[in-house]
């Protein structure tokens, strides 16, 4: 993979009246990935300046992906891409996919969770749903084994490992479209 880390220019708004600037830095930080031994991953963040007087002033840094989406939307497409190893592997793909589709389906050992954060968009996102045409009628079929056995481990792992495959061709794809 040869997309490295970009990083845009500064594009100017205004919000409650006080003049912004936002950038956007996606790719792949190899260098980071070297350094701790691990695979590259994907990450699409952003910084966001605000002038204060005659300075611009960090302001805030990080996962901010609605304001990328309403800044920059042409780089919006990729946020379902944020924390995805090359060449497919989401960040605890399988852990974290399990820990939110728990919380959704009201038979976590973890309780609930924050209440600002809706259980099944986060087990969508982490997995990164609809990539792959049979997503929605695989993801029903791990729930009606679910049902029908009340193990949703061994039908949910297996639903994601066999995905991997396809997903990783269309990773690949987007990625290359990038370069």
């Amino acid at each position: 993979m040869k997309l490295l880390q970009k990083v845009t220019e500064w594009k100017e708004y205004t919000e409650h009246s006080t003049r912004c600037r936002m950038r956007v830095t996606y790719g792949f930080d190899v260098a980071f990935a070297q350094r701790y031994k691990q695979a590259p991953c994907f990450s699409i963040t952003a910084d966001i300046e605000r002038k204060r007087r005659t300075k611009w002033l960090e302001d805030s840094f990080g996962c901010l992906h609605d304001e990328i989406r309403a800044h920059f939307p042409e780089l919006a497409s990729l946020i379902k891409w944020h924390l995805v190893a090359y060449p497919f592997k989401p960040m605890h793909y399988q852990a974290n996919a399990l820990y939110w589709l728990e919380i959704h389906l009201g038979c976590s050992k973890y309780g609930s969770t924050q209440s600002n954060v809706d259980p099944l968009e986060a087990f969508k996102s982490q997995i990164v749903f609809g990539i792959l045409p049979d997503d929605k009628e695989r993801f029903e079929q791990v729930l009606v084994d679910f049902v029908a056995s009340r193990d949703l481990k061994t039908p949910l792992y297996a639903w994601l490992e066999s995905r991997i495959p396809q997903a990783q061709v269309v990773f690949e794809r987007e990625m290359k479209e990038l370069d």
